[in-house]
């Protein structure tokens, strides 16, 4: 299963919980299960287009008085049963998204001391932010708050193992 496939579970997942529109969905996201799967915000805009193609999303327009027109999506019944279908094969497929960080650290021996310590550092920083991101979002119920603590987690155990790595360098 590919990561366009969780991505698709994700965005239709938001959109079932929460009618919104696309930048709505791209705050809402981009703080917690999007960064999980390295949603950004035009994959968004290109996701809430093909699912809607699929018939899976449909779109209302909606002005606000400052603001302009925007398009409110909403899941259809289509969008419904395709939910149920993705999460089935994304279990079957049995293949998660990777963890990037192992990637990146599988090669940090290739450069100097110096420069892996500035990568580190940087490193640290941009999960310290995601897990101030997680920690703005407000309390979900059921499951979906289930899935943000595990995503917490992760970032701890990232910040730790970082954290850790970093203080044997010089």
């Amino acid at each position: 299963m590919t990561l366009a496939r969780h991505r698709e579970l994700v965005v239709l997942g938001a959109v079932r919980a929460h009618a919104a529109h696309g930048y709505a969905l791209v705050q809402a996201l981009g703080q917690g299960l999007g960064k999980a799967v390295g949603l950004k915000r035009p994959t968004m805009y290109a996701l809430l287009q093909r699912l809607e193609e699929r018939g899976w999303l449909r779109h209302r327009t909606h002005k606000d008085s400052e603001y302009p027109e925007r398009q409110v999506y909403q899941t259809t019944s289509k969008g419904q049963r395709a939910l149920a279908g993705l999460l089935r094969q994304c279990v079957a497929a049995g293949q998660r998204p990777a963890l990037p960080l192992a990637a990146l650290l599988a090669h940090l021996d290739e450069v100097p001391d110096d420069e892996r310590a500035e990568i580190l550092d940087t490193i640290c920083q941009q999960i310290e932010r995601d897990l101030q991101d997680l920690a703005e979002l407000p309390e979900h119920d059921g499951l979906a708050g289930e899935a943000l603590a595990l995503l917490r987690k992760h970032h701890e155990l990232d910040l730790q193992t970082v954290k850790r790595l970093r203080a044997q360098l010089p």
